[in-house]
């Protein structure tokens, strides 16, 4: 299937004219996370893992932009962001400001624990300049389809996984934009090979759920 490939491919990732006001570097991997801080948001889901990829990638980063609402949630959050250099809380910022940070981004996140029709991800599927990337809730996977109009993580491991892959096609792309017909080639084969380990890590999970279902009944 090309279906991760061309997820990917409808975004000009070469393209993004980076702002020296949003002093967002170009070897940078900005991921966006338009959240407020709030439980219900669980913004605090992916640090841990982005910190580890992190220590491993230093161009990796994480960006909170947000209405600090819960002020014990946000004590964390802003104790975290000190020692992590890879994670910054920006705080509340205007819309304008908000799409201009979704256009430079590699991907637009959602990891909230129950979703009714997000704004912030519609907002970012209509800028189209970035894939969004949501955890499998319902109210997400109403709006993002895996490999189609995003991508679906369950867990921070299969969210490292597709991030890994993004950064592997931004990096493509800017190190080799007048080989194209290479680069798909190369592409595609990531493409089935991420795929691959996602169908394999459904399964799984879904054989261990019928598991402990039968276990329970009997």
């Amino acid at each position: 299937s090309e279906a991760i490939r061309k997820s990917s491919a409808n975004f000009n990732f070469s393209e993004n004219n980076l702002d020296q006001k949003l002093k967002v570097r170009e070897k940078e991997h900005v991921f966006l996370l338009p959240a407020s801080i709030r439980k219900v948001k669980d913004p605090m889901f992916l640090i841990p893992a982005f910190i580890r990829w992190g220590k491993e990638d230093p161009s990796v980063k994480l960006h909170i932009i947000g209405n600090p609402l819960d002020s014990k949630l946000l004590r964390r959050l802003q104790h975290t962001t000190k020692t992590a250099k890879n994670i910054k809380f920006l705080g509340l910022l205007s819309k304008k400001e908000v799409l201009e940070r979704m256009k430079k981004s590699i991907a637009v996140l959602n990891t909230s624990l129950s979703e009714g029709m997000c704004g912030a991800l519609l907002e970012a599927m209509a800028v189209g300049s970035c894939p969004v990337v949501v955890r499998g809730i319902p109210g997400n996977t109403a709006l993002v389809g895996h490999n189609s109009t995003g991508y679906v993580f369950e867990d921070p491991e299969s969210f490292v996984e597709i991030g890994k892959f993004l950064v592997k096609e931004r990096r493509k792309n800017d190190d080799n934009d007048d080989d194209d017909d290479g680069n798909g080639k190369a592409a595609l084969q990531r493409g089935r090979e991420h795929e691959a380990k996602w169908s394999d890590r459904q399964t799984l999970k879904q054989t261990q759920t019928q598991t402990q279902t039968q276990t329970q009944t009997q």
